[in-house]
């Protein structure tokens, strides 16, 4: 057994250099993740400070989304498969160890020779793989297409929000001038249909008045729903009521 003694402590450094670099390789910060949506700015993501802090309230919600968390957790898979790339070369790793039989044996027949070597040890290292590198290469690449995909993300969000934003609130002035534009039309109205009852005007007069109150009525419905729907589209972005930030 002593014989055996070089060839085990051998086997034995091998592993113990392979466990090293692999732990080496899982050592954490071996690369920059992409920062998370509540450490971006909206100068960092959009190139400029939306015009008031209500849009900047809005933009910072939005980069909260579900969307901006969803590029998030793909950074991190990316980030995953490239430490796995980098360990790859260590499953193709072969280690074997044959010894010979009479080694062991308890006694030794008269005019036996030993058998040379005692044991035989091999190590087969992929050196293709290990110096080529192309999935640790292309796993890198992967990176910085996610965090170029993750910035283009944080731009769109942000035009989409500032785009809604500003949509809702020109529905919510144009109704509001519809709104007066419906009640002149409304008090027109009327003032013509009791003349229309007193006989002062004709039934033409009544009719035009009131044709041109219910044109103004539907534009008011319309640019209500027009609004509505305004709103819905911020609020789906943003995630919350919008008028728990405007108020």
């Amino acid at each position: 057994m002593k014989q055996t003694a070089p060839g085990l402590f051998i086997l034995f450094l091998a592993l113990g250099l392979l466990v090293a670099s692999g732990l080496k390789a899982q050592k954490p910060g071996l690369y920059n993740p992409v920062r998370s949506p509540e450490r971006i700015t909206i100068t960092d993501a959009a190139g400029y400070r939306a015009t008031d802090s209500i849009e900047e309230k809005l933009v910072r919600l939005a980069l909260g989304g579900p969307s901006f968390s969803a590029a998030e957790e793909q950074n991190k898979i990316n980030e995953y498969t490239l430490r796995n790339a980098k360990n790859s070369w260590m499953n193709l790793l072969t280690l074997s160890l044959n010894f010979n039989d009479l080694e062991f044996s308890k006694t030794q027949i008269a005019g036996s020779q030993y058998v040379y070597p005692k044991y035989f040890f091999g190590l087969n290292i992929p050196l293709g793989t290990v110096f080529s590198r192309t999935q640790v290469k292309a796993a890198k690449e992967q990176i910085k297409i996610g965090a170029d995909n993750q910035k283009q993300l944080a731009r769109n969000t942000r035009s989409d929000v500032l785009e809604k934003y500003r949509m809702y609130k020109m529905k919510k002035e144009l109704i509001k001038l519809q709104i007066q534009v419906t009640d002149d039309e409304q008090a027109a109205y009327l003032q013509v249909e009791k003349s229309y009852r007193d006989g002062s005007v004709p039934l033409e007069a009544h009719i035009a008045a009131q044709k041109k109150y219910n044109d103004e009525l539907v534009k008011k419905m319309t640019l209500q729903l027009e609004l509505d729907v305004a709103k819905f589209d911020v609020e789906k972005l943003i995630g919350t009521n919008l008028e728990s930030i405007t108020n």
